[in-house]
């Protein structure tokens, strides 16, 4: 173990710097994940409104279907 007081300062240093290194590396995961998550947040909208445009197109066509088939019916 070194007994010196030069040593002492220079091994902090190293540590303070690691920690350093490390809180950035921590920060840009974080951004990274947040960055992911609203990216996952707005595909799953996207895909909602895709979904709920198909179910009203799909509500549409049945109706004019139905409309269709009455008309048939009444001639």
């Amino acid at each position: 173990m070194p007994t010196d007081t030069g040593t002492y300062y220079a091994m902090l240093q190293i540590a303070q710097e690691e920690h350093r290194t490390v809180e950035v590396e921590k920060v840009n995961l974080e951004q990274k994940m947040r960055d992911e998550i609203d990216s996952a947040k707005q595909e799953a909208q996207r895909l909602r409104e895709l979904r709920e445009g198909t179910v009203n197109e799909l509500s549409r066509q049945k109706y004019a279907e139905e409309e269709l088939d009455q008309v048939l019916l009444n001639k």
